[in-house]
């Protein structure tokens, strides 16, 4: 039974690591998409059209290298995710992970050019994309997107953290420790590379298949990608689904100036940087779908809270909702909201995920065509309002009010007619209001007191590993029973998910980097 909870623990901890290792590569691609999209969109005929005197040349030429800039991540984002995968999953020794994915990711590719020509199968310029071929950092090789640099990263982590205290012979000395990771990983990926062309039609069409489900199942689909999305979030491994769907065939395949891309974020990108028309497709399962959620449902959600709460408790609560919907507005971030209500009220969890996946579904039945990652009002007006009307951008706005209204009145109704604990409904006000002000001093200039929260983890010794995701810290523990969740609490956290025995996240929120770094400080 213990050697069981020990693989699952080790299964969980491998895939919210890999999950929260997307995040390296796809926060540079947000940014660099809100670049591009503000360059863009001054730099398109039909904004100079609008508004000429934006057509200047110093403008033209500000704006235009601003679009460049911005195309940088959606062009080179492959051997980002070679390198960030194993960089983030290391636990020690992370540069030399990263800099073996970069070795690795360039031999596999290497060596899929080595076996196409030696098999007569290099095609050329003039037909490359037709055949799944494309030209990668000078190499041509066959087009495997972000799933080729995702295998390398994942071989290269494995590798990393087997062979990085090798110990040669001494007469072999100067090849061992942390340089043989590169050593290995050469060797390994050249050898994959060479296997590769022969699987990678089967691959494909795996994938491939799996789009041709979401897209044919028309404006279910994306009320089916929201649904997993929020079913797998409390896991912490909805970004795995995300990554599926924004950079691989399963969200779909089009050519954008004769170049086959795939994946739905890939796709949008494309069609933005070449001034094109958005495919509605395609936003289906980008940033318009979670705008009613985020924008106007959650907020709504914080409302109901702070009007069930107890008067004396109002004032108490009024900060923690306040930060938590500026998040959800502004950065798309939903957890801190999410996560007030989630364990106390599941059914209400529920009407969420049902609310989200309809969000998507009424989006793209009503044909928005606003893209990017966040959902949040930066999107809504760079790549809704700032793109022009095609976009439909204003119908968010009404859709908008009626989620607000709906998620109003139900969080209301049930938080009353059950009872339900949410902030400021506790019995005891009196220990609410203790727990707070611990909460208060805790946190302090610094906002969280990093010895409290790793006191409440059971101390350093307890700790078997501890990483974090963009809101929460993603924990393995030796002994679960001293992780003090009341004292987590306490000092800052606004929940505590145990996943085993042995896996336990710390939801924190925004601020979760600075706590992961302090409570390293503390155990290194």
């Amino acid at each position: 039974m213990t050697k069981d909870k020990s693989f699952k623990s080790s299964l969980w901890e491998f895939f919210q690591s890999l999950g929260k290792t997307f995040m390296f590569p796809v926060s540079l691609l947000a940014f660099m998409g809100l670049l591009l999209g503000i360059g863009s969109s001054v730099t398109s005929p039909s904004t100079i059209k609008s508004f000429p005197f934006l057509g200047g040349e110093l403008t033209q030429l500000v704006f235009g290298f601003i679009s460049m800039v911005g195309g940088f991540a959606f062009t080179y984002l492959p051997v980002m995710f070679a390198i960030a995968i194993p960089f983030g999953m290391a636990k020690k020794n992370k540069a030399v992970g990263a800099f073996s994915g970069f070795v690795g990711y360039m031999l596999m590719n290497m060596s899929i050019n080595y076996y196409l020509s030696a098999t007569h199968q290099l095609a050329d310029a003039a037909t490359m994309k037709q055949v799944g071929q494309s030209v990668v950092l000078g190499i041509q090789t066959l087009e495997m997107g972000v799933l080729g640099g995702i295998v390398v990263g994942v071989i290269t982590y494995f590798l990393h953290e087997r062979f990085q205290d090798t110990v040669l012979h001494d007469a072999f000395a100067f090849f061992g420790g942390i340089r043989f990771v590169p050593i290995i990983t050469s060797l390994t990926l050249s050898v994959v590379g060479l296997f590769i062309p022969m699987l990678w039609t089967y691959v494909a069409m795996g994938i491939a298949g799996i789009g041709h489900i979401i897209q044919s199942a028309n404006v279910f689909g994306p009320f089916l990608y929201g649904v997993g999305v929020l079913l797998l979030k409390p896991f912490g491994l909805h970004h795995i689904l995300l990554a599926m769907v924004r950079f691989t065939p399963a969200g779909g395949t089009e050519f954008v100036n004769g170049q086959e891309i795939a994946g739905a974020l890939n796709i949008f990108y494309a069609e933005l940087k070449a001034g094109l028309p958005f495919s509605p497709h395609v936003t289906a399962f980008l940033s318009q779908g979670f705008m009613p959620t985020f924008i106007f449902g959650l907020p709504a959600v914080a409302y109901a809270i702070y009007k069930t709460a107890k008067p004396e408790n109002r004032h108490i609560i009024k900060g923690l909702l306040i930060s938590g919907v500026l998040v959800s507005v502004i950065t798309g971030i939903s957890e801190p909201i999410e996560f007030l209500f989630l364990f106390i009220a599941p059914a209400l969890y529920v009407f969420h995920i049902v609310m989200s996946g309809l969000a998507l579904m009424v989006m793209a039945l009503l044909g928005v065509t606003i893209g990017n990652t966040d959902g949040g009002i930066l999107d809504l007006l760079i790549f809704g309002v700032m793109q022009g009307m095609s976009t439909k951008w204003y119908l968010i706005f009404p859709v908008g009010i009626v989620w607000f209204a709906t998620y109003f009145f139900v969080f209301r109704w049930y938080i009353l007619k059950h009872d339900i604990k949410t902030p400021g409904r506790e019995d005891n006000t009196e220990d609410a209001s203790q727990a707070v002000a611990a909460n208060t001093k805790a946190r302090g200039k610094s906002k969280y007191d990093h010895g409290v929260i790793l006191e409440a983890l059971g101390g350093k010794e307890n700790i078997d590993s501890l990483d974090n995701c963009i809101t929460r810290l993603r924990l393995v523990v030796k002994d679960m029973t001293r992780v003090n969740k009341q004292m987590l609490k306490a000092a800052g956290a606004l929940s505590v998910v145990v996943l085993d025995a042995h896996s336990v996240q710390v939801i924190i929120g925004p601020q979760v980097q600075t706590v992961k770094t302090g409570i390293e400080a503390l155990i290194y």
